[in-house]
Parts: structure tokens; sequence; C-alpha cells
């Protein structure tokens, strides 16, 4: 009784703060119609992932139809962020008469003349990191905005890149607790194992590379998914989705490494046994007692796949592996 008492408390107190929270947010959106800075779309992006990940969290503890209404109402927000973010945001322009088109991206790759990037200024108290609106960019822990991250990393508006935050030979693993991705398309995402949250929208036609102890993916389609999971991965109005291990090769060579992919247990997948035996997807969008068509296994051969081995210096290197790599 106690423990239902509890349970019930922390519901009455979660739906409190998060109708403040949506309202206060509502507002500033519908005000933002009028002028959007880039500085205050990132502060929304930032407060709206916060709000996302409070709901993920709060997973378990609250009634299943607040849950379920709770995600809609965040992903209405979503859209009318992304909605706004279209109409303010000017498209990205190429010049392909350039002296030099195939000059080595600089480090950090975000000032090459190959990509288009908007830089936003996080705020100064915050310890949130930012990776944002970049194309044909390769990307590393150097392209990240902000301080290093200590809580949450925010990656959004990507077209056409090659995000690489693995850690190299020596070096430290990010302090991530949770990942938040927005807006991507025809790109490859190579992410660290974290012990946290991976909440994602609208990703299309790429590939996902993650360790984590939750994955929640809504809206995105044509998406190959390298996992590894301590709990069941969650999709909702997603599409032609693979699930396949977190790859082998991909796997930190540094001390401590093997205590980190211990971790994962569940999501651990061995090659002489089906994948199916250690995942088992939820699909918020089809609940019926029927295998679901927007999701399968991916097979053994297409898990195969030429991972980057060192940096991308050119754009034409980087639509090259994207071409072999990504979903066709």
């Amino acid at each position: 009784m106690e423990n239902d008492n509890t349970i019930w408390t922390f519901s009455q107190n979660f739906t409190t703060e998060f109708r403040s929270a949506r309202s206060e947010l509502e507002a500033r959106l519908d005000a933002a119609k009028t002028s959007a800075s880039p500085q205050t779309l990132q502060s929304l992006s930032v407060d709206l992932a916060k709000l996302a990940k409070s709901l993920t969290d709060a997973a378990g503890s609250l009634p299943t139809y607040d849950q379920k209404l709770y995600e809609t109402q965040v992903n209405t927000l979503e859209k009318s962020l992304n909605d706004l973010r279209t109409s303010t945001t000017p498209k990205p322009k190429f010049s392909f008469k350039r002296k030099a088109p195939n000059t080595p991206l600089s480090t950090p790759p975000a000032q090459s003349a190959m990509s288009t990037s908007v830089q936003t200024t996080s705020s100064p108290s915050s310890s949130n990191s930012f990776i944002s609106a970049h194309t044909y960019t390769y990307l590393t822990i150097d392209s990240l905005t902000g301080p290093p991250p200590t809580s949450d990393l925010t990656v959004s508006d990507l077209d056409h890149c090659v995000l690489n935050l693995l850690p190299t030979v020596g070096q430290s693993q990010l302090d991530i607790s949770s990942i938040h991705i927005r807006g991507i398309t025809d790109s490859l995402l190579l992410l660290p194992m974290i012990n946290g949250s991976v909440l994602i929208h609208d990703l299309s036609r790429c590939v996902i590379v993650i360790g984590c102890h939750q994955f929640r993916m809504h809206t995105s389609t044509k998406v190959d998914a390298f996992l590894s999971l301590s709990s069941n991965p969650v999709i909702e109005d997603c599409h032609d989705v693979r699930f396949a291990p977190y790859p082998a090769l991909l796997r930190p060579e540094q001390p401590g490494a093997e205590s980190v992919s211990n971790e994962y247990p569940r999501g651990e997948f061995r090659a002489d046994e089906s994948i199916k035996t250690f995942l088992v997807v939820q699909d918020f969008s089809h609940i019926r007692n029927t295998p679901s068509p927007n999701w399968i296994h991916m097979d053994q051969p297409d898990m195969n796949r030429p991972w980057p081995e060192k940096p991308l210096t050119s754009r034409s290197e980087i639509e090259a592996m994207l071409q072999i790599i990504l979903p066709q």
C-alpha cells in the first residue's frame, strides 16, 4: 500500500510539473512565431529535450493513459518547433565554384568550406553540449558546441554527415547521461556507450550505433540501428527499421572497456545465436498480437559494414562512405 501511495504521489507531482513546463513551452513557441533568433530556437530545443527526458525517466511510474497522452503532447511540441525552425532558418546554399572544393576538413571540421553550419551559443551555466546544423561534414568530439558534456548531448539538423563520437585509443569516454537526436537525414551516427537514455525523432535514411540503457525512436524511417541495450527498444510512428547488435569492431579498446561493455548484458548478441533471442522491440504503433510490419531483425550479411577507420577529409570521401553504408 505504501508503495502504491508513493507511485500515486509521484504521478500527481509529475503531472503538475509537466503541465506547467508544457504550457510555458507552448507560450514561448507561440511568441517566437513573430521573430525567432537562433539562440531562441536553441533554448527552446534544450528545454523541450529536458521535458522529453523527464517523461522518459518517468516511464513505468505513470498510468499508461497519462504516459501516452504526455508523449503525444511532447510530439506536438516537437512538431511545432520543427515547423518554426523550418520557417525561420534559411536553407543552406552550396557553391561549386570554389577554387578548392576538396580542401581537407579542418579541426574542428565545422569550419570547412564543405559544410554549411549555423553556430548557436549555449547558456554559460549549462552543462549541455550540442552538435547542430551541418551538411557534408565529418564530425568528432572536437565539433561539440558548448562545454564538454557532463549531462546531456543534443544532436540535431544534420544532413549527409558522419558523426563519430567514439573514443580513440587512450581517449576517455564522454561523460553523457542522455542523448537527444532530432532531424537527421542521410547520415551515419557512431555514438559511445552511455548509462542513460537515447531519445530520437525524425531520422531518415540513417545508420545509428549506440549503447545505452533506454532507446526510444519516433517518426523515423529507413533506419539501421546497431544497439547494445539493457532494456527493450521502443519505436513509434516508424517504418523500415532494422535492428542489429553493436559492432564488436567499434567497441572501445582501452582500460575499463570490458567493464563498460558488460553493463549491457541483454543487448549482447552472439554470432552463433539468433538476435531474436535477445531483442524484443516494443512498437507503440502496432499493438496487435502479430509481428510489426515496421521493423525487422537485420540479416547477418547486412551487419557487415565498412566502418570508417580514419577521418574523412573531403566531401567526396563522405559521399562515398554514405553511399555504401546507408540503407538503400
